[in-house]
């Protein structure tokens, strides 16, 4: 008998099949206390399976690569057999252990993923150094370098990545919504052209994945706005105008300073308005059109941030805010 944690239809995130679809089967227990585990809900949680069961639960997908996980995997002897059934039943299995156990008994045909826990874990003593010795072709080692330590990552930049109120955020997240009344798991990141957002619901297991092919921010608000809608929960429509009032345009165009820490270091921008439309002209060139969305409100449409024209009491524009950042009017460019 097996105490399986979960058994969830998704992407493969790691090895060298990153990308590939893949049934997880998640087993319960874990020997290891990493200082960054994302999944210690696997340490108790889990029911009661058969090898049968298991094997029937991950057959009813219809994806041949299975991936058998934890907690610690080989900590749970049936673990040995469950992988033996897989592959008889024409699967492609991969196994994820955390290197402190030994791997001899894994049958043939399984990639055996060794994670060798690094200094940052606080487990690099529980290494079986051992296991090295025998890996096999199509075995695999993974390394967690320490994100947490100052040498590696500076302390302000590792917060700006990891903080999933930024909407330039990028990794992974465990967090415990009240929106949606659990944990959840979401990804965001990024590259030049390139944005995605994934969000994963375990009690209902549903994954929303929003992919852009600009350099947009929309994803990570657009997955949970989707979610929503699945669950029939209230979800915040998307409010845009056909065009922009004339207490909007005016004073426009505006010339604002932006701070050193801003996306362009002390960028300075302009926003201007042209036939009935408004427009952010970056140091760069590039232009981005605003979409209104309320008097003096907007979004990037390129970018996909926020922006706000400020004014002071006497309706003079006084601030662009772009997200969370705030550009001063420079004196005599309004109009």
């Amino acid at each position: 008998m097996l105490r399986v944690n979960e058994i969830f239809h998704s992407i493969q995130g790691e090895s060298t099949l990153a990308g590939t679809p893949c049934v997880f089967v998640r087993l319960t227990g874990c020997n290891l206390r990493c200082v960054w585990c994302d999944t210690a809900y696997a340490f108790h949680d889990g029911r009661s399976m058969t090898i049968d069961e298991v094997a029937d639960a991950v057959g009813s997908y219809g994806c041949p690569l299975v991936e058998v996980t934890g907690g610690e995997p080989l900590l749970q002897p049936e673990a040995i057999p469950l992988m033996r059934e897989l592959l008889r039943r024409g699967h492609r299995v991969m196994l994820e252990t955390g290197g402190s156990l030994p791997i001899d008994d894994v049958p043939e045909g399984v990639a055996r993923i060794v994670d060798v826990k690094c200094p940052g874990s606080g487990e690099s003593g529980r290494n079986r150094w051992e296991n090295l010795d025998i890996l096999r072709r199509d075995d695999e080692l993974k390394f967690v370098l320490g994100i947490n330590r100052s040498d590696f990552l500076k302390p302000e930049l590792r917060a700006l990545m990891f903080d999933p109120a930024t909407p330039a955020a990028y990794g992974w997240f465990k967090s415990d919504s009240s929106r949606f009344g659990q944990r959840v798991l979401s990804m965001s990141g990024r590259s030049p052209g390139f944005t995605a957002a994934m969000t994963y619901l375990p009690k209902e297991q549903l994954l929303v994945v929003a992919l852009s092919n600009i350099y947009a921010s929309a994803p990570p608000e657009m997955v949970e706005e989707i979610a929503a809608l699945a669950l029939n929960r209230p979800y915040q429509a998307l409010s845009l105008k056909m065009s922009v009032d004339a207490e909007s345009l005016a004073g426009l165009p505006a010339n604002f300073q932006f701070p050193k820490k801003f996306y362009q270091p002390d960028a300075v921008v302009r926003v201007g308005a042209s036939d009935g439309g408004v427009s952010l002209r970056w140091p760069s060139g590039d232009v981005s059109v605003l979409i209104p969305t309320a008097r003096d409100h907007y979004m990037d449409r390129a970018y996909w941030m926020p922006v706000e024209v400020v004014r002071d009491a006497g309706g003079r524009i006084s601030q662009l805010k772009y997200g969370s950042f705030v550009g001063e009017a420079v004196a005599g460019t309004s109009s």
